[in-house]
């Protein structure tokens, strides 16, 4: 789950519908930066599903008592993390190998240097799978499956900057993942994307990722902290109405 609080409500939002806006995101990207590559619907089903372990897992939210809010996709506890984690590439795997290879790279990119041992473990599981899809299968080249994973990477930060950051919010008050930007994959020349809100409804981009303006549907819940009191948070949640909030993009004039 994806989490904003604010003073008397706190924002929802699903991974897999993070995901899926991710990869609306990716359906209108400017082909001059795309790969020449046969693999485009792969990579489209990887950007729309990596986050697709999550579905079950945020139909019922879970409630970080030490924090005193539910639980968000950094704070959520490794172990079922991890589970979740390793279902949502086996998943991707059934459909695509292409796809669960980037997805497996993508997670392994979060817990490359964590110490304990559940994680160590499911990293070498990881690079095993990886091993396993290039040798048998896919046999590609290192630097063709960089450049596919990069352009996921990039739209899974875009999505999640429009998650995780109000409408409308400062630079000074932008999550702190976003503070420098966004990272953009080699092939732009350029090492950042700069992101700045325009209006509350409308985001200026400093590339042209893009032909023209983009307007997207992010779906959330805004659920009421007096009803999660009343409540408590897995039937708060259920009673709250999804609301679809509109963003427009556009290239810095």
């Amino acid at each position: 789950m994806i989490v904003r609080e604010q003073k008397d409500d706190i924002v929802m939002i699903k991974q897999h519908d993070h995901g899926l806006l991710a990869g609306t995101l990716f359906t209108k990207f400017n082909k001059e930066y795309l790969p020449s590559s046969d693999y485009k619907e792969d990579l489209f089903f990887a950007i729309r599903n990596h986050d697709c372990g999550w579905k079950l897992f945020d139909e019922e939210p879970f409630w970080n008592d030490q924090n005193d809010k539910p639980y968000d996709f950094n704070d959520f506890p490794i172990g079922p993390k991890l589970v979740l984690y390793e279902f949502g590439i086996n998943k991707v795997e059934k459909t695509s190998l292409f796809a669960a290879l980037l997805c497996s790279i993508h997670y392994v990119s979060f817990l490359r240097d964590r110490t304990d041992e559940a994680s160590k473990q499911f990293v070498q599981n990881e690079l095993f799978r990886q091993k396993r899809i290039q040798q048998e299968e896919l046999n590609l080249d290192e630097q063709f499956v960089k450049k596919h994973y990069q352009i996921l990477k990039l739209f899974d930060d875009l999505s999640l900057y429009l998650c995780l950051n109000e409408p409308g919010t400062t630079k000074e008050d932008e999550h702190f993942f976003f503070q420098n930007g966004i990272q953009l994959p080699t092939l732009f020349g350029r090492d950042r994307l700069e992101v700045n809100w325009k209006t509350n409804d409308t985001l200026f981009l400093s590339e042209a990722l893009f032909y023209d303006d983009l307007t997207v549907k992010l779906q959330q819940k805004v659920v009421e902290k007096e009803a999660i009191s009343k409540l408590g948070i897995k039937k708060a949640y259920a009673k709250t109405e999804e609301e679809i909030v509109s963003i427009t993009l556009k290239v810095t004039s």
